[in-house]
């Protein structure tokens, strides 16, 4: 019996942590049972609290569950974070998720709060260059997301194609 290892979850927070660094756009990783379990995570800045990470992979688990896809990319419609949603074993996934988006300049007598808006005539041509700079910033948050995905679910495919399971027993 000494030999059974179903699931060593601080094997695999080490193996998150570890990867957290692939990326700049990675905010966080977890692992999660398709019930919602949180089974191993690693959080970039301060780790919110179990409340905040149970939402966030009930949430995550019932939209893979639910869009039925070998791949997942999911927006939170609550932070508007991506994430991407891979599945690693028999009801296992990883969400990798990445930064939320910053928050849209304030507006106060309707003008833009920004000393390059204040120019007379320029406005429109530097919203559609802001347009353009976040599009093609949400496109490499969203094709890094995929990459570390990727890489990283072979790894934890690795790691839990070592342990035993209770039917090998």
């Amino acid at each position: 019996m000494s030999q059974v290892c179903l699931l060593d979850s601080d094997r695999l927070s080490a193996l998150l942590r570890d990867a957290l660094p692939w990326s700049d756009n990675i905010s966080s990783l977890m692992v999660s049972a398709t019930n919602g379990s949180i089974l191993a995570y690693a959080y970039r800045d301060t780790t919110p609290s179990i409340k905040d990470m149970r939402t966030q992979s009930t949430t995550m688990t019932a939209a893979y569950t639910v869009a039925s896809e070998d791949i997942l990319v999911f927006e939170a419609q609550n932070t508007g974070a991506i994430s991407v949603i891979t599945p690693i074993a028999d009801h296992i996934l990883l969400a990798v998720t990445g930064p939320e988006p910053k928050k849209p300049k304030s507006v106060q007598n309707g003008h833009l709060e920004d000393a390059e808006h204040a120019s007379v005539g320029t406005e429109e041509s530097h919203e559609e260059e802001g347009q353009t700079d976040e599009d093609e910033g949400h496109h490499q948050i969203r094709t890094d997301l995929e990459v570390v995905s990727q890489e990283l679910a072979r790894v934890l495919r690795e790691e839990l194609s070592k342990l035993k399971w209770p039917e090998e027993i």
